[in-house]
């Protein structure tokens, strides 16, 4: 049987059928968008989704591309999903990789007292000078402001090259002036 023709005879009686129109390849300019009309997807009709995770109902734009589903996106919204990666892989904070380990603490080592002092700001034991008032005149450092340093108190010896006390410059010179480690 012939579905499109002049006339079909199904179940005995005869019924007319129209010729369908022949295809064109002209653009129909009366459709919004010209040229072949594509069928609906359903994402056309719908686009929201409910994330799986959450429950709310939210726009296709708010999930991932993933081209292996049904609508081209994921089940589980963005958000979610990162909230979820967060709580599963927790950073790890910055690592500093504390080097070689110490050589042996020399007696009267001025440099070597320095380096690890120096050491012991940078991987956050102690804090910056600049961050801690001047422990002689309470000088507070400000941008621009002379800067502060440590000073071994308790001079160079191997035991003391930990000790040590924040000072403003010219309390450092004025410190070292005393001691006798500076010339006027």
């Amino acid at each position: 049987m012939k579905e499109y023709g002049i006339h079909a005879i199904m179940g005995g009686a005869e019924k007319l059928y129209q010729q369908p129109p022949a295809p064109s390849n002209e653009l129909d300019w009366s459709s919004p968008v010209p040229g072949p009309t594509l069928a609906p997807s359903i994402a056309d009709f719908n686009h929201t989704r409910v994330c799986s995770a959450c429950r709310i109902k939210k726009q296709l734009t708010a999930f991932a591309v993933d081209r292996s589903r049904p609508l081209g996106r994921t089940y589980v919204c963005s958000m979610c999903r990162n909230s979820q990666a967060k709580r599963d892989y927790p950073r790890k904070g910055r690592v500093l990789f504390p080097g070689p380990p110490p050589s042996p603490a020399r007696d009267g080592d001025k440099k070597q007292a320095r380096q690890r002092v120096n050491v012991l700001v940078r991987t956050g034991k102690i804090p910056h000078p600049n961050l801690l008032p001047c422990f002689d005149c309470c000088h507070t450092w400000q941008v621009g402001a002379k800067r502060h340093e440590y000073d071994h108190f308790l001079g160079y010896g191997k035991e003391n090259h930990l000790h040590v006390q924040p000072v403003c410059t010219n309390c450092h010179r004025e410190r070292g002036l005393r001691r006798g480690e500076l010339a006027k």
